[in-house]
């Protein structure tokens, strides 16, 4: 795995009962269960909960930080493996409809699935499902064997996906529409490679003593919770659970003073050595979580990095469906250039060359070997709303062959992430005209998409 924190949440969640006495405690409770830029703002509001509370108190409010923290390390941990603005969502850029304007050159690590419908509002029932897959990584990770030493063995095998997309309703009852083999000739970085451990996650482990923090609180913790004050800690626990569920909806003020009355009768209960040594587990506790957030935070600025600057550029060639003229063959060329200094801006672009598979259309009409071609570019701004949001404005020239007609296309689109592994593209774009006609039109593209590795426990 790329994130030694992940792995240290994993032995905190296999501690014995009596460890996370408040864990959770604040999952409910207006305010406090925001997103993990929100941390310092809990961390601040139980700091004003535990000065309310007599000697000792606040050594269990450190405890109620298990939770918060070990959700902010995965969040941040699957972040690394978001959708990124160099990876295709959705089918390739020679289906008409698609979100995508620009062909990108990423691919995902293992498995995406998305849908496409095309002109919203008009009625149109048709809609497009591609399936994207880097055989070799989804092979491993089915199998159970996908473990850093083969990652890096395969590392050549990990450029090459293929995708198949298929529509629900085409005009001539095909369902199948277009299958493509993608080749990345360069980038397709990953923070799970050899480079990225040993430059960058070595060092980092080292400069931010995160294992000696994680040592100092595995056996703070693991010595509490063998004293029969662990114990006293888990049957409060215990308690507040039952009122938690008996109360239903609940405010910051009833929180307050039912964990004043556990505290108070807890406190009442055990012997100065006790508090000591709860006081003890709980500081270390709060130390290791500091570390582990620091830790993860710029685990992430040196990932982002490493994956997206600089150049990717793929190969893809592959076979489409046009029920109108003719199936066609096609070559694509797409790159993608993320920019160093500030890897939230890239420039995408595409070239596609189309032959035609018949010499001759449904109607018979004697074809050209080539069916079109076309040249797309676009710009991305992305990291908007807490990394929810891409914008990106994009532009396509296209020549048809068979109509002898010169299409042009601007869009603009917008690509929201309310969650790991999912995105929604949504595009408007205007177009000078059709293969059929010279009216100019407008229309709204929209898709929903999920990347399988972004549902992985740290993200892949």
């Amino acid at each position: 795995m790329i994130n030694l924190s992940l792995f240290s949440c994993q032995k905190i969640l296999r501690w014995p009962v009596g460890i996370a006495v408040f864990a959770g405690l604040l999952a409910s409770v207006p305010g406090f269960s925001q997103e993990p830029q929100g941390l310092s703002d809990r961390l601040q509001a139980l700091r004003n909960l535990s000065a309310q509370q007599p000697s000792g108190g606040d050594e269990l409010i450190f405890l109620s930080l298990l939770d918060n923290t070990i959700q902010t390390s995965l969040v941040r941990a699957k972040a690394l493996q978001s959708p990124r603005t160099d990876q295709q969502i959705g089918t390739s850029a020679p289906r008409a409809r698609a979100t995508s304007l620009v062909t990108r050159p990423g691919i995902p690590d293992f498995l995406s699935l998305s849908a496409e419908h095309d002109d919203l509002g008009t009625g149109s029932r048709a809609t497009d499902f591609t399936l994207t897959a880097t055989p070799t990584n989804l092979y491993y990770l089915m199998s159970g064997q996908d473990t850093p030493d083969k990652w890096d063995r395969r590392s050549w095998l990990r450029h090459f996906s293929v995708s198949a997309t298929f529509e629900s309703s085409s005009s001539d009852g095909k369902a199948f529409q277009n299958a493509e083999l993608k080749w990345v000739l360069v980038g397709n970085r990953s923070a799970r490679d050899r480079v990225f451990r040993e430059d960058f996650l070595k060092p980092l482990v080292a400069d931010k003593g995160l294992q000696k923090a994680a040592n100092d609180m595995t056996a703070a913790l693991s010595t509490l919770g063998s004293t029969p004050a662990g114990q006293r800690l888990s049957e409060t626990q215990i308690a507040y659970n039952r009122w938690r569920e008996d109360k239903g909806t609940v405010t910051v003020d009833e929180v307050t003073a039912e964990v004043n009355r556990l505290i108070s009768k807890l406190q009442s209960e055990l012997t100065p050595d006790d508090l000591n040594m709860i006081k003890q587990a709980g500081l270390a506790y709060f130390k290791s979580g500091k570390t582990l957030q620091e830790f993860d935070s710029q685990l992430e600025v040196d990932a982002k990095a490493f994956i997206n600057q600089g150049w990717e550029v793929a190969l893809a060639g592959g076979t489409s469906h046009d029920p109108d003229v003719s199936d066609f063959t096609y070559l694509d060329l797409s790159a993608t250039y993320t920019f160093p200094q500030n890897t939230n801006y890239s420039f995408s672009f595409d070239t596609v060359a189309e032959a035609n598979q018949s010499g001759r259309d449904p109607q018979g009409a004697s074809l050209d070997t080539l069916h079109g071609y076309s040249a797309a570019a676009g710009f991305t701004a992305s990291g908007y709303l807490n990394d929810r949001l891409d914008l990106s404005i994009e532009g396509k020239l296209r020549h048809d062959q068979a109509a002898s007609v010169d299409l042009g296309t601007l869009g603009l689109k917008a690509v929201f992430k309310p969650g790991h592994g999912f995105s929604i593209p949504v595009a408007a774009s205007y177009r000078n005209r059709t293969v059929d006609s010279t009216k100019s039109s407008f229309k709204v593209t929209a898709g929903i998409s999920l990347d399988v590795n972004g549902l992985l426990p740290g993200g892949g």
